[in-house]
């Protein structure tokens, strides 16, 4: 893959992580609180919203693995596994930033 070629598919998939964010970011949100979910996650197992985050992020992490180890992805494509596991981060370091 050229130089060029990767920036494009960079500059694809940061299109498609923003419309998942703006999709699924509705359902997720509570009171105009976008981080609300990994908060309520948090309360209701008595764990911090940090380690809330880090249980979803690693399950993207984990289905990214079996592909590395050669298996199938079954239930989402690889694309939409990069997809999760960078908004995941991006959530993360919105996590971090949070007042």
């Amino acid at each position: 893959m050229t130089h060029d070629e990767l920036i494009k598919l960079a500059n694809d998939l940061h299109e498609k992580c923003i419309a998942v964010l703006n999709t699924k970011g509705h359902d997720y949100t509570r009171d105009n609180d976008r981080l609300a979910d990994f908060k309520e996650d948090a309360a209701d197992l008595d764990i911090t919203p940090r380690q809330a985050w880090g249980i979803k992020f690693n399950k993207q992490v984990r289905a990214m693995k079996t592909w590395a180890r050669g298996e199938t992805l079954k239930s989402e494509s690889l694309e939409s596994r990069a997809i999760d596991v960078i908004n995941y981060a991006t959530l993360g370091l919105a996590l971090s930033r949070d007042k």
